[in-house]
């Protein structure tokens, strides 16, 4: 189950709909300095998608793009480490590069970050951090950060129970065609 997670979350990251040529593409640029395409190189050798799947290679093509200043590198190199995929997992080292990631603004691994602090994996619970990570997703636009907030707000966990908070990231989650996010929005309507 993580690995179909960690695949699809690597998925839609851009490497749907990619060929040997697009393999080949990244590669040059990436070779050029553009580490967003080192990063859609490494997504590529995760997948399998024109290329026979390398974790090895992938991890190798994240680092790149990391180092080189490309925040998606750093969450994808940090999603990793995170699911132990092709690399030893290593909970700082996730922490560290998904907190890179989000701080470039990367909605993904602002989510990620309130997951990882909402379990206490690697960390020590803490739902206020939790709640900041999913409203700086939120912010990004990320329609699960939204809905990941909004259901703190209705529980009152890390944030002060607020009926209408919760409508109101429940409401932006809707809006992003999130369905569980609607029905949720929809039971709290019918209070």
């Amino acid at each position: 189950m993580k690995r179909f997670v960690f695949v699809l979350i690597m998925f839609v990251w851009g490497a749907a709909n990619a060929s040997a040529s697009q393999l080949s593409d990244a590669k040059s640029m990436c070779a050029d300095g553009n580490m967003n395409e080192c990063n859609r190189a490494g997504n590529l050798y995760e997948i399998g998608v024109g290329v026979e799947k390398d974790g090895g290679k992938a991890s190798i093509y994240y680092e790149k793009a990391c180092n080189g200043g490309s925040a998606e590198g750093c969450g994808s190199l940090g999603l990793q480490y995170w699911y132990g995929f092709d690399v030893e997992k290593d909970m700082v080292k996730a922490n560290r590069l998904l907190l890179k990631s989000c701080t470039g603004d990367v909605a993904l691994s602002c989510t990620s970050l309130g997951v990882i602090y909402a379990e206490g994996n690697g960390v020590e619970k803490d739902y206020e951090i939790t709640a900041s990570f999913y409203e700086r997703a939120c912010s990004l636009e990320a329609s699960l950060g939204c809905l990941f907030l909004g259901r703190l707000y209705l529980e009152g966990t890390g944030v002060e129970k607020s009926e209408a908070q919760a409508g109101k990231y429940l409401k932006r989650a809707c809006s992003s065609n999130t369905l569980t996010s609607c029905e949720e929005y929809a039971q709290l309507g019918d209070k």
